[in-house]
This record gives C-alpha cells, sequence and structure tokens, in this order.
C-alpha cells in the first residue's frame, strides 16, 4: 500500500502509509488504531468505520447509511 485516504467528520485527507505505525499487511483494526493515534482520537472512535481495500490505497470512511 502507498496511502490511506481518510474520510472523517466531512473532510478527507491522504496520509502517506509509511506515515503510520503500521503492519504490512494490516487487519481493519490495525489501520483504524494507527489513524485514531495519527488524528489524536480516543481509542475506538473510528470502530463504525469501513475499510475500503485498493491495490495502491485503503479508503477508511463512515459507514453508508441508506434510507430514512
Amino acid at each position: 500500500m502507498e496511502k490511506i485516504l481518510l474520510r472523517y467528520e466531512g473532510r478527507s485527507e491522504e496520509v502517506a502509509y509509511s506515515q503510520l505505525d503500521i503492519p504490512e499487511d494490516p487487519t481493519d483494526q490495525d489501520v483504524k488504531t494507527a489513524v485514531e493515534r495519527h488524528l489524536d482520537l480516543n481509542p475506538g472512535s473510528l470502530n463504525d468505520y469501513e475499510i475500503d481495500r485498493y491495490t495502491t490505497e485503503l479508503v477508511l470512511r463512515p459507514q453508508a447509511k441508506f434510507g430514512c
């Protein structure tokens, strides 16, 4: 992976994978924990977020909500 695209509280931010303290083949929880540290968030703040995995990047985003 080269980068992580963060979508958090209405903003988007790209972070180079190398900027985060993260294993080479991370679990979703590894990614969330590293991003929480990067953004100075409380542990567990991103538990409800989804991770989409692509060839060169990960996208961390809020869960999609459909309907009313």
